[in-house]
């Protein structure tokens, strides 16, 4: 069985991670185990693959999973508080995303 190993570093962003496997860039997400298993599938990994993340220099594995289950969750806080919960994620439909050209760019402000 495959086993990826994603290791964290903190990003520019506060709350996000950079997460690498064997040095190569897989995301920058503030849930890098689920936007990493999504990645590392659509890069042809295996679903019953086992996907770890693990911050740099620390010596134990900080969350655990395979990797098809966790390309299938994402993280939801709730509007009224409390503590975030998984949820099944949903991919957005192509159109959802707008571009912005040089002509469109003073909607933007």
């Amino acid at each position: 069985m495959l086993e990826f190993h994603l290791i964290l570093d903190p990003a520019p962003r506060a709350g996000q991670y950079i997460a690498t496997c064997d040095g190569e860039l897989i995301v920058t997400s503030t849930q890098p185990l689920l936007d990493g298993a999504r990645e590392l599938q659509a890069r042809g990994a295996p679903p019953d693959s086992i996907i770890t993340t693990r911050h740099r220099g620390a010596a134990d594995w900080a969350m655990r999973a395979r990797l098809g289950s966790a390309a299938k969750l994402t993280v939801v806080e709730r509007a009224s508080g409390g503590i975030p919960v998984f949820a099944r994620w949903k991919e957005f439909p192509a159109n959802t995303f707008v571009r912005l050209d040089s002509s469109a760019a003073h909607l933007a402000d």
